[in-house]
């Protein structure tokens, strides 16, 4: 089957999975408790970071929900 193309892009179809209510709220909770361990950082490190692990949260970043899926992000890798 060919691909759907909208405005000259590929369509992704969305898909989902779902839980039942004890894994759900299980799931929500780690959730919340992982959240929960978020803080600022005022501090850096000098050690380094793998290219592919920058590329990975590059490619992450791009995932954000957005207008029929076109993220207006530009990185460039000095």
């Amino acid at each position: 089957m060919d691909a759907k193309i909208i405005n000259g892009y590929r369509f992704v179809p969305y898909t989902r999975t779902t839980y039942n209510t004890e894994t759900a709220i299980e799931r929500s909770k780690s959730f919340y408790v992982w959240m929960n361990e978020r803080r600022t950082v005022r501090d850096f490190s000098d050690k380094a970071v793998p290219q592919a692990v920058i590329e990975n949260i590059v490619l992450a970043a791009g995932t954000a929900p957005s207008g029929a899926h076109k993220q207006a992000l530009d990185v460039l890798f000095g």
